[in-house]
């Protein structure tokens, strides 16, 4: 069965067998697709529910990373509370089944065009916030920081961070990279507000450019195989004439320093 010939109804009936405490349990929307996993909004006993199922090879990097998920939501962090897991549902394929909260809002690419011009800024220097937060609680790296993995609520205002099995312990600087390439070109208010959330506009934590400059590099390598792995042509070429910058300048051109005033 592949992943786009899943039924939500099977995906109930899943997270029935896995939370027997949330039955009955009923689909009631499909939600943005990702590059590996589908995702739905469920009604529930235990109120409404997002249900995730993902293709992984990578299933024990994965369950690390949802345990570290559901540590950094009872220390307070704002992302949705983990309420199950399991790294094979035959109800789904043989597929991991994710169940967490769902929390009201509208991820923030989504958001956007109708939000007021200066609620964004307000919305990422929140983010940073809560990002110097999750590092703050022994999470080197969220991994994939970017607009659709930012909740806004109905105001327009942060909500919480989304998606946290991309974590990876590597150096907090890498939550700086995509940001810079993938938010923040053109925007360099946005980048400011992100970095006075976080903490560093004013002052820098030590060796700062340096850091940024190998976590560029890292994301760039790293990147440039993944692209290639998933056949995108464009990101692939992206990361590559980004790639070749970064080289050229011997590292000095990391993605930070071409965003921030």
């Amino acid at each position: 069965m592949k992943l786009a010939e899943l039924a939500p109804e099977r995906v109930a009936v899943a997270v029935e067998h896995l939370l027997p405490e949330a039955a009955p349990v009923r689909p009631l929307r499909t939600l943005r697709e990702g590059r590996s996993h589908r995702s739905w909004v469920l009604d529930s006993g235990l109120g409404r529910l997002v249900g995730k199922v993902a293709m992984t090879n990578r299933t024990e990097v994965v369950l690390h990373r949802l345990a570290e998920h559901r540590r950094v939501a009872g220390l307070g962090v704002p992302v949705p509370n983990l309420l199950g897991f399991t790294p094979s549902s035959e109800l789904v394929g043989g597929r991991m089944l994710i169940v967490a909260e769902y929390l009201d809002g509208q991820d923030a690419e989504e958001a956007f065009s109708s939000m007021p011009v200066d609620a964004m800024a307000s919305v990422l220097r929140s983010t940073g916030a809560a990002l110097r937060q999750l590092h703050q609680v022994s999470v080197p790296a969220f991994g994939d920081v970017y607009l659709p993995n930012i909740l806004v609520d109905a105001q327009g205002r942060f909500r919480a961070l989304l998606d946290l099995e991309h974590v990876r312990w590597v150096d907090p600087a890498m939550d700086f990279v995509k940001p810079a390439m993938w938010m923040f070109e053109g925007r360099p208010e946005w980048a400011d507000a992100f970095a006075d959330g976080y903490g560093i506009a004013k002052a820098q934590p030590p060796c700062w450019p340096e850091r940024l400059s190998v976590a560029t590099g890292l994301e760039l390598l790293t990147g440039v195989d993944y692209w290639t792995r998933v056949r995108d042509e464009a990101m692939r070429e992206d990361y590559l004439r980004r790639l070749r910058a970064w080289v050229r300048s011997d590292g000095v051109r990391h993605v930070w320093s071409s965003v921030t005033t």
